[in-house]
């Protein structure tokens, strides 16, 4: 019997993003206030029986056996203790490498949808603990809530109500920056100019202040991403992006994960959609007007 379902899989910004120091095992402790935003992946799941194991489709950034989708349907057979026969198609609209969290996003859409398909025979709790061997910012994905603070490594979401009275810019570089090679340079930088940079009570703090502002006046906020000093440190003409963006009215700007995506938050759609009509970034691929998102995942 075949069976079928379409999800689709958000991208997220960072509303703030304080970066802590290494752990022993080499992950890094962060907060951050993850916001769901209306720029998705489109997934199909079809289980058939005369399928041969698990074939990935998509205009993915490497081979398919390497994505986050392959790795999770594997992961999710490999607990269900079966040999499923699966085949995932994947649309991508949520660039690769911008920091707006495209391949967790996916990786959730495959657990969550495979779970569906397979009669739910895991609970919410047991899904987030296979998308973490994923990725690191899975569960967060996995547990739906379109707002959320996110600490530990990634892997504790604590959903917060989500605000609807701003708009956002999404301004997307034509540079690609991966995640580890963010960590090293920060950890570098830090070690070199360590007390300009990093200060461990105001990482501590940041669990508190963060939910705290993010409910406070928009033209009140203030949130900081610890990557940002290091991207435009490497990408000098990156600066340009935020500059721009200050300069059509965006309350705050700021960057996306590890990079490279920035955006401005915008009091309304008309007010955002008028700055990135007047925009013009040299070595940009893409501008556009996003808005938040009250949830993760979209089944249908």
């Amino acid at each position: 019997m075949n069976r079928e379902i379409s999800i689709t899989a958000s991208a997220k910004i960072n509303i703030g993003l304080a970066v802590g120091e290494p752990l022993p095992d080499g992950y890094h402790p962060i907060v951050s206030i993850f916001q769901a935003v209306s720029l998705y992946d489109e997934l199909t799941i079809r289980c058939d029986g005369r399928l041969n194991g698990i074939k990935v489709a998509g205009a993915f950034d490497c081979l398919p056996e390497n994505t986050t989708v392959y790795k999770a349907a594997k992961l999710f057979g490999e607990q269900l203790g079966e040999d499923i026969a699966v085949e995932i198609s994947v649309e991508k609209g949520i660039p690769a490498r911008a920091g707006m969290g495209g391949g967790s996003s996916d990786a959730a859409a495959v657990l969550v949808g495979l779970n569906r398909l397979y009669g739910n025979p895991f609970e919410q709790a047991q899904l987030a603990l296979l998308g973490k061997r994923v990725g690191a910012d899975v569960p967060y994905f996995i547990a739906g809530k379109g707002t959320a603070l996110v600490t530990g490594i990634g892997d504790i979401v604590e959903p917060l109500r989500t605000r609807n009275d701003f708009w956002i810019v999404m301004v997307l570089p034509d540079v690609e920056i991966a995640t580890p090679w963010a960590y090293a340079q920060l950890d570098a930088m830090r070690r070199d100019v360590r007390d300009a940079l990093f200060n461990s009570n105001q990482f501590l703090e940041a669990k508190f202040r963060m939910p705290k502002m993010y409910y406070e006046a928009l033209r009140d906020w203030d949130f900081v991403n610890d990557f940002q000093a290091v991207v435009t440190a490497n990408f000098p003409d990156l600066v340009k992006v935020p500059e721009v963006l200050k300069s059509e009215g965006a309350i705050l700007v700021a960057l996306t994960g590890s990079g490279s995506g920035f955006f401005g938050i915008f009091e309304s759609q008309s007010q955002a959609e008028r700055a990135s009509k007047s925009m013009k970034i040299p070595g940009t691929q893409k501008i556009m007007v996003i808005k938040p998102l009250e949830t993760t995942l979209k089944l249908g």
